[in-house]
């Protein structure tokens, strides 16, 4: 009986340590399956599709078709009424590209006493031109072969002379007198005219056309 007695706590142990207890096995609906779809038995899942406006990926650009042109290629216009190629209004910058072969843009250099840049297209690019100056004599210079030929209607002197070429080079007749100077060159020879006025031979028609821009 005592045995017996020793024994039952420990029986009584065991008993409640291998009989029914509470399934600690989590049957909850996983998170991920709950965001997706219902659980329809063990092992199977159905799937819930999601039901919304689609949207468009702010990313995703279509591209579009751009025509750009090279700003450094300057090509002539064509005249509406002759129809041959006419300079731009913008001076070609030298070496850029053009396409009418020996067309010369700038100047029009009418100045032949001055400096004067042009351009011309050659082999399809603009090359830049420098016209330099004729040999034309200044005022003190011409004036001492203008003084000596004594024309009744030439100037008195030198200083006079000198005084009165420079009034023409900066009025209206500028022009016109330095094209008789480029044609006058620096050793010339003054003879008087049937109007008593100093004259090249050689350039009268320039000097006629000074004379009558002076009157």
């Amino acid at each position: 009986m005592v045995f017996s007695l020793a024994r039952t706590p420990l029986v009584l142990a065991l008993l409640a340590a291998c009989g029914p207890g509470t399934d600690t096995t989590d049957n909850s609906t996983d998170s991920t399956t709950a965001a997706t779809g219902t659980t329809a038995g063990p092992g199977t899942t159905t799937d819930t599709p999601t039901t919304g406006t689609p949207t468009t990926d702010a990313t995703t650009v279509n591209p579009t078709t751009v025509t750009t042109t090279d700003a450094t290629t300057v090509n002539p216009t064509t005249d509406a009424t002759t129809g041959g190629a006419v300079c731009p209004d913008e001076f070609p910058q030298d070496g850029t590209p053009c396409t009418d072969e020996g067309l010369f843009c700038g100047g029009p250099c009418e100045d032949p006493c001055a400096f004067c840049n042009v351009i011309k297209c050659e082999n399809g690019t603009w090359m830049g031109l420098e016209v330099f100056p004729a040999d034309c004599p200044d005022c003190p210079t011409v004036c001492g072969f203008v003084v000596p030929a004594a024309c009744p209607g030439g100037p008195p002197d030198q200083d006079s002379c000198v005084a009165g070429c420079m009034d023409v080079q900066a009025g209206d007749c500028g022009l016109l007198y330095n094209q008789a100077l480029a044609c006058t060159g620096s050793m010339p020879t003054f003879t008087c005219s049937e109007s008593g006025q100093p004259i090249v031979e050689s350039c009268a028609d320039q000097y006629d056309a000074l004379y009558a821009c002076l009157g």
